[in-house]
């Protein structure tokens, strides 16, 4: 999966507790359901991911817009807990992302991608402490940035170039892949030690300024 993101857009600051306005009443409100449907084991202003699953993977065609629209919420919600900004119970988004979910022109508006960069460099920092055995962040991301500029770990690309008409670049590598010497599954020590022997001329820049930028 590859999303597009938007990077240079508003920033908002988000609190970490529920606060007022992420409880059941709120739920009900913005996903369009009845209170009674709403889980009763909302956590900390958590809710589960399966629940979301549960209740919003199969719409009528003919669905009203309301009902269009708490789906949308319900799914970016979704996304938000797998993918995006996961936490370390693995199966729990928080609520507090649905304030900003409330009108999508405004949603929009949002700098997600830089919200999205935020935290996967802390979760990968906090991964590299000693003790950590788990990294909660968007590890697509982490794996395409790993592709397209590392010879490391990239795979071969075999099958026919989709195309990128509209969409991420990410889903270039959306195709039939061949996985060579480079390529290891498990063995942590081969990629030290490549990492370790790379070469300058081995990492591929993007952009052309890289040089006076320093």
């Amino acid at each position: 999966m590859a999303l597009p993101l938007p990077r240079q857009r508003h920033v908002s600051a988000t609190r970490a507790g529920s606060g007022p306005g992420v409880r059941v009443e709120h739920v009900g409100r913005a996903l369009r359901v009845t209170s009674r449907v709403v889980p009763e084991d909302i956590r900390g202003g958590e809710i589960k991911i399966d629940w979301l699953y549960q209740q919003f993977h199969d719409i009528p065609l003919d669905a009203p817009e309301a009902i269009v629209r708490a789906t949308a919420r319900a799914y970016i919600l979704f996304q938000i807990g797998c993918s995006l900004f996961p936490n370390p119970s693995g199966n729990m988004v928080h609520l507090k992302w649905l304030l900003h979910l409330e009108d999508f022109d405004l949603c929009g508006a949002l700098a997600w991608g830089a919200a999205a960069l935020a935290h996967l460099y802390r979760a990968l920092g906090n991964a590299c402490i000693r003790g950590k055995v788990e990294c909660c962040c968007f590890g697509t991301l982490v794996q395409i940035w790993a592709w397209d500029h590392l010879y490391i770990g990239r795979p071969e690309v075999v099958g026919p170039q989709p195309e990128l008409v509209d969409m991420p670049l990410g889903c270039r590598w959306n195709t039939r892949l061949a996985f060579r010497d480079n390529v290891r599954t498990t063995d942590i020590e081969f990629y030290r030690d490549q990492l370790d022997q790379q070469l300058e001329s081995q990492v591929s820049v993007l952009y052309s300024c890289i040089e006076s930028c320093n």
